[in-house]
């Protein structure tokens, strides 16, 4: 009983054709697995950089808002250093949690 070679594995050209895709698909410093991660990654950064972004442009606004003083200041006297004035009382009420 004689074997059949399979047309492809005498064909040299195709069979250099498909070692190198598969040394370009698996073996390679770029290959598939490692161009998704580096992609996942890629996104993830960006959002990050979207939220600092958006982050950075609301500090800005409130440091805006304190530099021009008035309420916003006095506010966040108020709520943040418990300031009050001198005819009236603060009582500070702490949750259980």
């Amino acid at each position: 009983m004689k074997y059949r070679i399979p047309p492809i594995v005498n064909n040299r050209y195709a069979l250099v054709l498909i070692v190198f895709f598969a040394y370009m698909l698996f073996f390679n410093d770029a290959d598939v697995f490692s161009v998704y991660k580096s992609n996942l990654e890629l996104d993830q950064i960006q959002e990050e950089i979207e939220w600092y972004n958006h982050e950075t442009t609301a500090c800005r606004d409130r440091l805006k808002k304190l530099e021009e003083g008035g309420f916003e200041l006095e506010r966040l006297a108020r709520e943040k250093h418990y300031f009050q004035k001198d005819n009236e009382d603060v009582f500070i009420v702490k949750s259980s949690k």
